[in-house]
């Protein structure tokens, strides 16, 4: 993802970046994860405060939230080992609500490596399956919908230079 200008660009310049250069870049990493995963529908990106976090998805609207209030946001930390991570941790999700569908709508099959996270992760959708309260949080990013979106996060600290 670095490669492409207009996010290496952000990368070495984010604390420089204006607010609208900034979400610019977050679109274009939306745009990037869309072709790469192969999602057949962009989700939406809105830039709006969320009390107490940094970002969400909502599978019911496939809409990512972006915090532009928070610091990983808005004051010059490194870009790689804070927005661009929480970026690409959101579109997992996306992601991971794909082929959950394809899963439950029997779209996928079963030689498809993408069978048994599909399933895995309609196992962690069904109620009181999936944990959202913060005082949990061990337990909570250990679910297999987030510990597989934090790990692909952590990648990116650990592969990506950060800046």
């Amino acid at each position: 993802m670095t490669a492409d200008p207009t996010v290496g660009k952000a990368q070495t310049h984010w604390s420089k970046h204006s607010r609208e250069e900034r979400e610019s870049a977050l679109a274009r990493i939306l745009d990037l994860f869309t072709e790469t995963y192969e999602l057949r529908e962009r989700p939406k990106l809105v830039f709006e405060d969320i009390p107490g976090s940094a970002a969400r998805y909502d599978p019911a609207s496939n809409t990512i939230t972006i915090n532009p209030t928070t610091d990983k946001f808005s004051n010059g930390r490194s870009f790689t080992g804070t927005i661009m991570g929480t970026m690409v941790e959101e579109a997992f999700h996306a992601y991971q609500f794909q082929i959950t569908r394809d899963y439950m709508e029997k779209r996928l099959r079963e030689d498809d490596p993408r069978y048994r996270q599909g399933r895995l992760f309609a196992l962690n959708l069904f109620e009181n399956m999936y944990l959202r309260d913060p005082e949990y949080w061990t337990a909570y990013s250990r679910q297999p919908l987030e510990r597989f979106a934090k790990g692909l996060q952590v990648e990116i600290y650990n592969k990506v230079p950060m800046h």
